[in-house]
């Protein structure tokens, strides 16, 4: 901690340095011609009030160098608690239960169609889309299959008990290049994202009965990937829409995470 004598002996170096300094101020208003004697005096009285100067610098580092100690050694009963594991989450028999009926789920959804992954989700349960069943390449536009895909995913949602549906847009590391692309999304990948996860919570809204107050959208372009850009494949994976759905009784400190 800084204490009152550190603050104390800063006081006294600053006062030190101030005195220095209005001795100098006289000097140098002194009128008429000076001896050379006099000359050499004024020049040892700055040389010093530059030493003043800097070892002046030299505390005001030295306390903040202390200062940020201490910021990073004080931790918040806030932050204190983020680290704190939950004490009440489910056990390994409990999530692979919800896993298998999370995949059979998935199964009788998908119809062989491969659009539909698990996705593990705190709290709740999620799905991510396949870009290259629900959205032809730089659009947002829903196609058929992956349209009717979201309606049948959204009703049988829409009968469970759940708080919040988060539809989230995800794009890969690929600068928007064509002509036609950046027309529709003068701003590239995020704009691009955003626009589809719009598109799929409108439809599971508007056509599957999903309560509006309950969804929330997000689009977060290229900077959550989950595979490597560097490869056709890797860019694949990244470019999808996730779905989570947070089931009711959940509180906001579980979700945060997400």
């Amino acid at each position: 901690m800084i204490g009152r004598s550190m603050i104390s002996r800063g006081m006294d170096r600053f006062g030190r340095t101030l005195a220095a300094a209005a001795v100098l101020v006289g000097a140098s208003t002194l009128g008429g011609c000076i001896t050379q004697g006099e000359y050499d005096e004024q020049i040892r009285n700055a040389e010093n009030f530059q030493l003043l100067y800097q070892d002046l610098l030299g505390y005001v580092d030295e306390l903040e160098a202390e200062l940020a100690r201490e910021r990073v050694e004080t931790v918040t009963p806030t932050e204190a608690a983020v680290l704190i594991p939950l004490a009440d989450g489910p056990d390994a028999a409990e999530l692979e239960a919800r896993k298998a009926a999370l995949e059979a789920r998935i199964a009788a959804l998908d119809g062989g169609l491969g659009a539909l992954t698990a996705i593990d989700v705190e709290g709740g349960y999620g799905f991510a889309l396949a870009e290259n069943i629900v959205f032809d390449s730089g659009r947002a536009e829903l196609r058929d299959e992956g349209r009717e895909l979201l309606v049948s995913l959204a009703r049988q949602i829409a009968g469970e008990e759940f708080d919040t549906i988060w539809v989230r847009g995800h794009s890969d590391a690929m600068p928007v290049r064509r002509a036609e692309t950046l027309e529709r999304f003068p701003h590239g990948n995020l704009q691009l994202s955003a626009a589809r996860a719009v598109e799929v919570a409108a439809a599971m809204i508007e056509e599957g009965g999903l309560p509006t107050a309950k969804v929330m959208v997000s689009g977060f372009g290229p900077t959550r990937p989950i595979a490597d850009n560097g490869s056709a494949e890797g860019r694949a994976q990244n470019r999808r829409v996730e779905i989570f759905v947070i089931q009711a009784g959940e509180d906001a400190d579980q979700r945060g995470g997400l």
